[in-house]
């Protein structure tokens, strides 16, 4: 069985030990950087399944270690955990947004670390198997379950695969993981509204062809040239027509390919 190789950038070096044995002896291969510059150089040439950071590191910091690792052309995927001592109120968010599967602020437990590693390399490798499948990947975003599950089953019955999300910081985290071939997008989300996740995807290169149909309960009159100036596909005020959005994902899928 091929072992699973992890890549630890961290500069405390009785930390980076301690992890080193922690994951060695739960059968993993580990490989490490005590620097940002080391940790992409490593990284693009060990390619690891997944990386755990720090955010303070000599030379680039843990975010600017995701952005040029986000923007490879050969490791735009990798989960990445971060490990780190910063302030969690402060970066929590800001990390998940940057691309982290997950955040750990330091002292940590090593049994909810492990556990969030097996979780992560297991949706990767998921995901992986997903594209691999051919079919069609949609993303919906909304906060309301009942619209969640309806058109779950209905992109579902029509041969998509779907992935789902609630609120605005998870639509990155499913976005890389699963990367999906359009994103129904609600306006009114927790965590941010549709405008500034559009405006963070459109920004980021893996993301930015993506194409996305708004689905909002807000007033078109207002909103509907807004968000297509903005770089929606389309844009329909709930409730909508089913057929009519199966004809604009099926549109917007195309016009995607064509550019592709």
């Amino acid at each position: 069985m091929i072992r699973k190789k992890i890549l630890i950038a961290e500069d405390d070096k009785d930390l980076q030990e301690g992890l080193n044995f922690l994951f060695s002896s739960q059968g993993y291969k580990v490989i490490s950087a005590m620097d940002g510059i080391s940790a992409v150089n490593i990284a693009q040439a060990e390619n690891p399944d997944l990386i755990i950071l720090d955010l303070s590191l000599p030379w680039a910091d843990g975010y600017k270690v995701m952005e040029r690792l986000r923007s490879s052309v050969s490791l735009p995927d990798i989960p990445i955990i971060i490990l780190t001592g910063r302030d969690a109120s402060i970066n929590q968010e800001r990390a998940l947004k940057a691309g982290a599967e997950a955040f750990f602020h330091k002292p940590f437990d090593n049994s909810q670390l492990l556990a969030a590693v097996e979780k992560a390399l297991k949706e990767d490798t998921a995901g992986k198997a997903q594209r691999e499948s051919g079919k069609k990947k949609i993303l919906i975003v909304d906060d309301d379950k009942d619209l969640l599950d309806g058109l779950n089953f209905l992109l579902s019955s029509h041969g998509y695969d779907v992935m789902t999300a609630m609120d605005a910081i998870s639509v990155f985290v499913f976005a890389r993981k699963g990367k999906p071939d359009a994103i129904l997008l609600d306006l009114s989300l927790p965590g941010g509204n549709g405008y500034h996740v559009m405006e963070r995807l459109k920004s980021f290169q893996p993301f930015a062809n993506i194409p996305i149909i708004i689905l909002t309960s807000r007033e078109a009159s207002t909103h509907q040239q807004r968000a297509l100036r903005a770089g929606a596909e389309a844009f329909f005020q709930k409730p909508f027509d089913n057929g009519q959005l199966l004809t604009a994902i099926e549109n917007a899928l195309k016009k995607s390919n064509e550019h592709k």
